[in-house]
């Protein structure tokens, strides 16, 4: 184990939202904590027809202000871990 997955799940957590922030706006992509919020509270409003036991990450299409992306998103700890703009998509 590394250092970032021995942290209790809430800092874990907000690490991994601090990078999905980061690697947007790397990205190109403008996205900030509440638009992390807001795509997250979608998410888990699916939850059931997504969830697959024994799996904790999913990608995820997501259109963010007109533009569509991917996300890297953890079931366990229930946050979004990166994203990347969908260049096949637009």
């Amino acid at each position: 184990m590394d250092a970032i997955t021995d942290l209790d799940p809430k800092r874990h957590r907000a690490y991994c939202q601090i990078h999905a922030m980061t690697r947007a706006e790397e990205r190109g992509l403008d996205l900030d904590a509440v638009d992390v919020a807001t795509i997250e509270e979608a998410i888990e409003a699916l939850r059931p027809a997504w969830l697959v036991r024994g799996q904790d990450r999913y990608w995820f299409n997501v259109r963010h202000r007109d533009v569509r992306c991917r996300v890297l998103y953890d079931a366990r700890l229930v946050c979004i871990v990166t994203v990347v703009r969908d260049r096949r998509r637009g």
